[in-house]
């Protein structure tokens, strides 16, 4: 009887751990999904050694350099044809060489090595260069989620350089993805360097490969262990990033004209000449020193000119030189143009009755600049108070003084005239006769 209970006692002992454990691998399960997506930046290693025989991608446009591993392609080219139909079906975060979603700011690494136990699962490191004005706006560029939430972001320095990083991860299209995304700032380009390691279609439930995302995390760090910077094709131009291509700006309105300049040869002192292209030919509209207006930096410096149009024409372009050297820049092709005239219209008078000598306010839009305002009675015109005895308008509202006119008393129709035409008409009473 008692080896009986033992044995009961015993079977017992089993299932309960065989429970406890069963509990421990769904809460890993549970909680790994949560937390095994944050990695922290590459361990030091001799990276000499790790990579010998790699391949070296050089972007002199963009400034940046960066080796990657020969289980690693950077063009579809160098894809079989059954890893070129695995890109298009699983690998939704690899962007590649002759691909077209690939733009000109844009590189791509992709994995290219065996399947793994749980099918295909793919990798890579995507780079897009972009120009931004100051490093505050290069490390908010890519902090959110995939459902607009907030990513928090630290800094990790790795190879010497300085990167905010974000983490995020989520299921979608069938497949799991994760990324690290990692920003560096030089002189004047945001660097985006998005690390993605994704699961194969339909396993989207079960997250990513444990083996397959340990192993390609290391891969990947290292991949971005090696990138630098290198001095670029238009570090020796000026950048002008406003108006942009398809802008339109009107005649008489402020417009910004903005660029990066990279070490100019006369340093602070040097003088830049900003001039608008059109068809009627190329016009300087102002030349000027970095210290008379807006430059956020020395040496590489964002700058900001005010400019006011005054002529409309389809086709401009915005040039902008250092004079003395061989040094230019320019914008995007955008128009300038005439603002419509639009009608002024009355919304209401007040008071609707006075006599002599008060002040009225009508209120309305597109009321500014306004030519007169006139009184008519029965459909005939009987006074008009010219802009001189306007005293005050703006867009939305006008006043004048009852002495402006010499009427009789009676209900009038009033009207605003602008360059734009007549306005609406409201009643108004004058009380008192003249």
């Amino acid at each position: 009887m008692q080896k009986r209970i033992s044995t009961l006692v015993g079977t017992a002992i089993i299932i309960g751990a065989a429970v406890i454990l069963m509990g421990g691998t769904f809460a890993y399960q549970y909680f790994s999904t949560k937390t095994q997506f944050v990695i922290q930046g590459p361990q030091s290693v001799n990276r000499a050694d790790q990579t010998a025989g790699w391949k070296t991608y050089t972007d002199n446009n963009n400034g940046f350099e960066i080796k990657y591993p020969t289980d690693f392609a950077n063009n579809v080219n160098d894809l079989t044809k059954e890893q070129q139909s695995l890109l298009a079906t699983y690998m939704g975060v690899c962007i590649l060489g002759n691909n077209a979603r690939l733009l000109a700011n844009e590189a791509g690494f992709c994995y290219i090595g065996k399947q793994t136990a749980d099918g295909f699962a793919g990798a890579s490191l995507n780079i897009v260069s972009a120009k931004f004005s100051t490093l505050q706006d290069c490390e908010k560029s890519k902090q959110f989620g995939p459902n607009g939430e907030s990513a928090p972001t630290k800094q990790v320095i790795l190879n010497g350089i300085t990167f905010y990083k974000s983490q995020i991860s989520e299921a979608g299209l069938g497949h799991y993805i994760s990324t690290d995304s990692y920003r560096a700032y030089n002189e004047g380009t945001c660097y985006t360097i998005d690390l993605n390691i994704e699961s194969d279609l339909g396993i989207s439930g079960k997250g990513l490969s444990t083996d397959f995302f340990s192993m390609m995390s290391s891969k990947l760090e290292s991949i971005l262990s090696t990138f630098k910077f290198i001095a670029s094709n238009t570090q020796t131009a000026i950048n002008v990033f406003s108006p942009k291509d398809g802008d339109v700006v009107h005649v008489g309105q402020i417009t910004e004209v903005s660029w990066w300049h990279y070490n100019p040869k006369n340093g602070d002192s040097a003088i830049f000449d900003i001039s608008e292209i059109n068809s009627a030919g190329q016009k300087v509209i102002a030349s000027v020193v970095p210290s008379q207006i807006e430059c956020n930096g020395h040496g590489a410096a964002a700058c900001t000119y005010k400019w006011t149009p005054t002529q409309a024409f389809q086709q401009n372009k915005i040039l902008v030189s250092e004079r003395g050297a061989d040094r230019i820049g320019y914008s995007g092709t955008f128009s300038v143009i005439t603002p419509a005239l639009i009608k002024p219209s009355i919304t209401n008078i007040n008071p609707t009755q006075a006599g002599s000598n008060s002040i009225i306010t009508i209120n309305g839009d597109n009321l500014s600049d306004a030519v007169a305002v006139v009184f008519y009675q029965n459909g005939q015109l009987r006074a008009s108070a010219p802009a001189s005895y306007i005293l005050s308008d703006n867009q939305y509202q006008l006043t004048f003084n009852t002495d402006s006119f010499r009427v009789h008393s009676g209900t009038y129709q009033v009207e605003v005239y602008t360059a734009a035409g007549y306005s609406n008409s409201v009643n108004f009473t004058i009380s008192t006769a003249y």
